[in-house]
C-alpha cells in the first residue's frame, strides 16, 4: 500500500491527513514537523465556520468526530486548533514525527524511497513551494495594512459589540475590528486590529510573530499609541476589562491574499501537493478555513483508486482555478466593505 508523506504539523496538515484517514483507514500517513509539538505557543484565535469542516469532507458520523467538529468550530485559539487535532490525528493512526525538519524536497525523497506522494503544509513561507516552483512560486496582492494586539484578560469576557465599538472608531485614527475568543484556564484570548496606513506601517521596524513588541513601547507612533489606550480604556469603563500583566503583543501585518501558481507539481517521478498557506493565503481569518476546504478536496483525490499520479496532480491543478476564484472574490467583497466603511466611520 502507498504512503502519504506530509511536510508541516499545523492546522491544515493534520486536517488533510484526517481526511485521508477517514476515506482510506489503513494509509500509512507519516508528518514531520519541526517544532515541538508537546507545546503550543500560538495564542492567536481564529474563527472556523461549520461548512468549512463539512465541504467535501468524509465524515463516519461518530460522536468523537462531533465533538472535534464542536471543539474546532467559532472563535478557537490556534493552539487549542492544533491540540485536538493532533490528538484526533494519533487517535486515527497518523504519525507525528516533531522536530523533523526537512529543508528540501530532495532531501526527504532520498530519506523515503518508496513514498511517491508528498503534502507540502508547511505554511506561508513554505520551503518546499520554493524549492519545487522557484522564488516566484506565488502571486500577491496587496491588501490592508494591520497593527495586530494580542492579550489576555482575566475572567470570561465579551466583545465590546457593534455599537460599542462603532463610537469607539469615530474617535481613532484607525479602524478597529475586536476578535474575543473562547476563556481558557480563566483567561479570554483578545485580538484588536488597528487598519493603519501604509506611513504608520512603515514606522517602525521588526513587530513579527517571532519578534513582538510589548506594552508600552516607545517605538509606536503617537496616533497607533492613542488608538491603543483608548481601546484599552473603553474596555476597561464598560466591563471592567483586567488584563494580564505583560501579556500583549503587538506585532505588523500586510493582509494580502495569494495563491501558488501551481498547487501540485511533478518532482523527480514523485507528485508533491501544495496544502494550506503553501498553497494559498487569505486574509479576514479565511486563510484556515479555505486550507480546510481544499485540504478535504486533496484527500478525495489521492485516495481515488481510478486515478494515476499525473491524473491527480492535473485534478488538484484543476481545483485551484475555481477555488482561488472563489476565496478571492470572497476577499474582495471584504476588503471592499472595510474600505467604505473606514471611509463613512467618522460621519455615521
Amino acid at each position: 500500500m502507498n504512503q502519504i508523506t506530509i511536510i508541516g504539523a499545523g492546522p491544515v496538515g493534520l486536517w488533510t491527513a484526517i481526511q485521508l484517514k477517514n476515506r482510506q483507514p489503513k494509509l500509512p500517513i507519516q508528518i514531520f514537523e519541526r517544532h515541538h509539538r508537546g507545546e503550543y505557543l500560538r495564542g492567536h484565535v481564529l474563527q472556523i465556520e461549520w461548512l468549512s469542516t463539512q465541504a467535501y469532507a468524509r465524515w463516519n458520523n461518530t460522536s468523537a468526530e462531533k465533538e472535534l467538529i464542536a471543539a474546532i468550530t467559532g472563535t478557537v485559539p490556534t493552539s487549542a486548533i492544533e491540540s485536538k487535532l493532533l490528538r484526533y490525528a494519533n487517535d486515527l493512526g497518523v504519525v507525528v514525527k516533531p522536530e523533523q525538519e526537512i529543508v528540501d524536497p530532495t532531501s526527504i525523497e532520498d530519506a523515503l524511497p518508496e513514498c511517491q506522494h508528498f503534502i507540502a503544509a508547511d505554511g506561508a513561507r513554505s520551503r518546499m513551494r520554493t524549492a519545487l516552483l522557484g522564488p516566484d512560486a506565488v502571486e500577491t496582492d496587496k491588501l490592508q495594512y494591520v497593527i495586530e494586539v494580542k492579550y489576555l484578560e482575566r475572567g470570561s469576557q465579551r466583545a465590546l459589540g457593534m455599537v460599542a465599538t462603532h463610537g469607539l472608531n469615530q474617535n481613532l485614527n484607525s479602524m478597529l475590528i475586536e476578535h474575543v475568543g473562547r476563556p481558557d484556564l480563566g483567561r479570554t484570548p483578545i485580538t484588536a486590529r488597528f487598519f493603519v496606513s501604509p506611513k504608520i506601517y512603515n514606522q517602525f521596524p521588526g513587530a513579527t510573530f517571532a519578534q513582538p513588541l510589548t506594552w508600552p513601547n516607545y517605538v509606536l507612533p503617537e496616533p497607533l499609541v492613542h488608538d491603543i489606550r483608548a481601546y484599552f480604556d473603553l474596555r476597561k469603563k464598560k466591563f471592567g476589562a483586567d488584563r494580564v500583566e505583560d501579556s500583549e503583543r503587538i506585532t505588523k501585518l500586510q493582509l494580502s491574499v495569494y495563491a501558488a501558481k501551481k498547487f501540485a507539481v511533478a518532482h523527480r517521478s514523485r507528485s508533491w501537493f501544495l496544502a494550506g498557506d503553501a498553497a494559498m493565503g487569505l486574509p479576514y481569518f479565511r486563510s484556515l478555513n479555505a486550507g480546510m476546504i481544499v485540504g478535504s478536496q486533496l484527500a478525495g483525490i489521492l485516495t481515488n483508486g481510478v486515478l494515476n499520479d499525473e491524473s491527480k496532480r492535473l485534478a488538484y491543478n484543476a481545483v485551484r482555478v475555481p477555488d482561488k476564484a472563489a476565496e478571492y472574490a470572497i476577499a474582495g467583497a471584504k476588503n471592499f466593505a472595510l474600505n467604505a466603511y473606514n471611509g463613512l466611520r467618522r460621519l455615521l
